[in-house]
């Protein structure tokens, strides 16, 4: 298992914050590290109040994007 320094991490930190909110894949890109020590950095992160949810996320649930609007039909 690869150890990361406390400076990567900052940095991780500072990119998943307002105002950057780069997406785990960009950062993963970027920096070479793996999406899933990415999710679960977040995922800590997340649990001590110091990276904030997206805006409509609510905290324990899965995130679903809003279905399409759909116009009606008229008969």
């Amino acid at each position: 298992m690869r150890r990361y320094s406390e400076a990567v991490k900052a940095d991780v930190r500072r990119r998943m914050s307002p105002p950057h909110r780069q997406s785990v894949a960009q950062i993963s890109a970027e920096l070479g590290v793996h999406v899933v020590t990415l999710y679960n950095w977040r995922k800590t992160w997340r649990l001590q109040g110091e990276v904030t949810f997206r805006k409509g996320v609510t905290p324990g649930l899965p995130f679903r994007r809003p279905a399409p609007k759909v116009a009606a039909l008229v008969h």
